[in-house]
């Protein structure tokens, strides 16, 4: 049953109110304005019937205080006077009553104006409730807002990343911004590579992080909480167990982030493999560069020295024939013998230009070939440098629309 305070110095009416309105109200009474906020600090009644004129404090100074204290301003005040004009009214209305009835009035018209309060005061009171849940839940659905936009800047910047350090600082970022402390393992072609969001990673924390790398996606052990994907496992070193909210949003942001990240990890290790294999091609092709290189200097001097000797051997024939006393057939067979193997030589030297040509081109190949490969690792290796040169911009949650 709802209570109402009678603040009257009339005892009469104060007997009259209480015969008509104690089936519906718990009655309490007060006799003057300093009994009456003694009454209404202690028993916090539903409603308050008060008299404006009393000796002492009047009702507009009773009210006035009843609304300055945060503890009872709520509670509906119903003014009973003998006045009824506009400037009582308005005075009543200033110092925060909620109603006015002239006297005498009719009780039933007094209840269903005490009705009308209390009805007018709870649904209040329900949508004060309402109000600070809306608004309790506004600020958790801004801050889950602020915390996506993390999670998909993360995702974004992944694309762009070209080391495994930069990737681990931008991933670093986000924890930062969510207040938590944690390690990473990067699962890659060249081995197992861990960070930490603060200093070292700590042999126990590796080992127990290589220990909890299972097909189990999420760990749970006290405060601390991993998550494993096939090239990334993230150790959370304080999840917010007290806070369910917190808990539960980053139990969802986290296998988002660590997706992209697993898919990075994916493609740089592809890269580094290219890597590789463009400066192994490019040795190889230095190598042969080098040999073809020397083969066709050798090709060259025994065409050179070829030359000589066949050169040397005419002149010999021109000065020791005559000497030889040769007949004329046989000279003349001899001469002819040696011009032929002259003529043949001649033919297989100009072959041997032809396949020096073709030598040298393929020589030309590759050194272009050497040309375009160096390029190709000297891009890799300046966009890896740059990558690790940029510190991790503070990410914001502006940087993405979510809307």
């Amino acid at each position: 049953m709802k209570s109402l305070l009678i603040i009257d110095d009339d005892k009469i009416v104060r007997k009259f109110l209480e015969k008509h309105l104690r089936d519906e109200f718990e009655i309490y009474q007060a006799e003057n304005g300093e009994a009456g906020l003694v009454a209404v600090n202690e028993l916090k009644p539903s409603a308050i019937l008060l008299d404006v004129q009393m000796p002492g404090m009047n009702g507009y100074e009773v009210c006035d205080l009843i609304k300055q204290n945060p503890e009872t301003a709520e509670i509906p005040v119903v003014f009973l006077s003998g006045r009824s004009s506009v400037r009582e009214r308005m005075l009543g209305y200033e110092v925060g009553g909620d109603d006015y009835i002239v006297k005498p009035c009719e009780p039933e018209e007094l209840k269903a104006k005490i009705g009308v309060l209390l009805k007018f005061t709870d649904q209040q009171a329900g949508l004060q409730d309402a109000f600070k849940e809306a608004h309790q839940t506004a600020i958790v659905a801004m801050a889950g807002s602020s915390e996506l936009g993390q999670a998909l800047s993360f995702a974004q910047q992944s694309f762009c990343i070209r080391s495994y350090n930069v990737l681990a600082e931008r991933f670093f970022a986000v924890c930062n911004f969510f207040a938590l402390s944690c390690c990473l393992q990067f699962h890659t072609k060249q081995g197992d590579l861990f960070f930490s969001s603060k200093g070292d990673v700590k042999p126990l924390e590796k080992e127990l992080m290589v220990l909890l790398r299972s097909d189990q996606r999420i760990h749970d052990f006290g405060v601390r909480t991993q998550f494993n994907f096939p090239r990334v496992a993230l150790l959370v070193k304080n999840m917010p167990v007290d806070d369910r909210d917190r808990y539960g949003r980053y139990k969802d942001l986290f296998p988002f982030m660590l997706e992209a990240a697993d898919a990075k990890l994916r493609q740089l290790d592809a890269e580094q493999a290219l890597l590789q294999q463009t400066k192994s091609l490019l040795m190889s092709f230095m190598s042969i560069q080098t040999v073809m290189s020397g083969l066709g200097t050798r090709l060259k001097s025994q065409q050179d020295s070829g030359m000589a000797v066949l050169k040397s051997l005419m002149q010999e024939l021109e000065t020791t024939l005559p000497k030889m006393g040769l007949d004329d057939d046989q000279e003349n067979y001899l001469i002819k013998r040696v011009d032929q193997a002259i003529v043949e030589t001649f033919q297989i030297l100009d072959s041997s230009e032809e396949s020096q040509a073709a030598f040298d081109k393929v020589v030309q190949v590759l050194h272009q070939l050497i040309d375009e490969q160096r390029q190709v690792v000297d891009e890799i290796v300046i966009h890896a440098e740059d990558d690790l040169s940029e510190s991790a911009p503070p990410t914001n949650s502006g940087d993405v629309e979510l809307f």
